[in-house]
């Protein structure tokens, strides 16, 4: 779906998944629930998805942290909605370990 290394050509399968993240944010913002212009969120998801799949995919699936998906989601809704403060709340997390990177280069 993305090893295409042409930036300008997508497969149908991501043309389509793009469509409907547009939409999904574009629903957001009407109801007044961005702190970013929309672009910016869509590009944000879009972002921290692909990233998110690389770096998981980068480890054995056994050093795979499945907390991974669900952290990063929590962010981006943090950096992008408005009152996720409140609505998502976690409070503060202990330290990470040192371990390898996960995207190796």
């Amino acid at each position: 779906m993305y090893g295409d290394p042409e930036p300008d050509q997508r497969s149908a399968a991501a043309d389509a998944a793009l469509r409907i993240l547009d939409a999904r944010i574009h629903e957001v913002a009407a109801a007044g629930g961005l702190r970013v212009d929309e672009q910016l969120a869509v590009d944000m998801v879009h972002a921290a998805g692909c990233g998110t799949v690389l770096a998981l995919l980068a480890h054995p699936a056994e050093r795979r942290d499945p907390r991974l998906s669900d952290a990063i989601f929590e962010a981006v809704i943090a950096a992008i909605a408005t009152g996720s403060d409140d609505r998502h709340g976690a409070g503060p997390v202990p330290a990470a370990t040192p371990s390898e990177p996960i995207c190796q280069t």
